[in-house]
């Protein structure tokens, strides 16, 4: 039998009363809202990187065809209507998760698209770890604005993608001192999310990007200072807690025997 008459059948052999049946469907009721919207929100995230991806793809194929004008106007296209979900979500979605997530989705992906083709468009001379540092950088706001979890999460992966090319897959590599500073700049978010909701899924997701994050970037600094990594590591996975302690000591043991002559 449904739910629904179990719990009038419950109500009427006087096992529960009819303030408890209320109490039970609304239970019932704000889970079956709360699955809904968290199924609204991720097909909204897939909505908007699907579609972005397919207008990309479109204007790809006939790119060498426009004149630059059109190229210039089709640079600055998904920026512009970016924008304006991102003002239309502040001023009448505010309180939607699928619209703020959505909205600063695209607008995210937006932003780099319109730095790439402008580049290419007028020739601007540069690198991909510049091009994903301003990336990084113009894209924080959003983070904050429109409350995006989503967006932060984009927003780690990509600054920890500019510390490893920048000092790990350059023919130079000078350290990525610029990567703690972007990584410092989302950490207010971060508490407030861990605050806010610390058993959502955003803040799981957070608590396992933000450190791994951490030790891919962590040998960035290593010049000169290679031999003091052990002890580095050793702390952080300890508080991390992914370091046994017998092996904590191990490293720690072996670092100091590679040390001292």
């Amino acid at each position: 039998m449904s739910l629904r008459k179990d719990l009038q059948e419950l109500r009427e052999a006087e096992v529960i009363s009819a303030d408890t049946e209320a109490q039970i469907r609304q239970y019932y009721r704000r889970k079956s809202d709360a699955s809904g919207n968290r199924l609204f929100v991720v097909f909204g995230i897939l909505g908007a990187i699907l579609v972005g991806l397919g207008i990309i793809l479109i204007i790809a194929h006939n790119w060498d065809v426009f004149p630059r004008s059109v190229k210039t106007i089709f640079a600055f296209l998904p920026l512009l209507v970016g924008q304006g979900i991102g003002v239309f979500t502040l001023l009448k979605r505010n309180n939607r998760t699928a619209w703020r997530e959505g909205g600063a989705v695209s607008l995210f992906f937006a932003i780099g698209g319109s730095i790439s083709l402008v580049s290419q468009i007028y020739n601007i001379p540069g690198n991909l770890s510049s091009f994903l540092f301003t990336w990084m950088l113009l894209a924080l706001p959003l983070v904050y604005l429109l409350r995006s979890s989503v967006t932060s999460l984009l927003y780690i992966i990509g600054s920890t993608y500019y510390a490893v090319q920048m000092s790990y897959w350059s023919y130079i590599t000078p350290p990525a001192y610029l990567y703690w500073l972007l990584l410092l700049l989302i950490v207010p978010y971060y508490y407030r999310l861990h605050r806010a909701n610390p058993d959502s899924n955003y803040t799981y997701f957070h608590d396992l990007l933000l450190p791994l994050s951490v030790i891919i970037c962590l040998g960035t600094v290593a010049n000169g200072y290679g031999i003091l990594l052990f002890v580095a590591y050793i702390s952080l996975l300890e508080r991390c807690c992914l370091l046994p302690r017998c092996l904590q000591y191990l490293f720690l043991f072996t670092s100091l025997g590679y040390t001292c002559p």
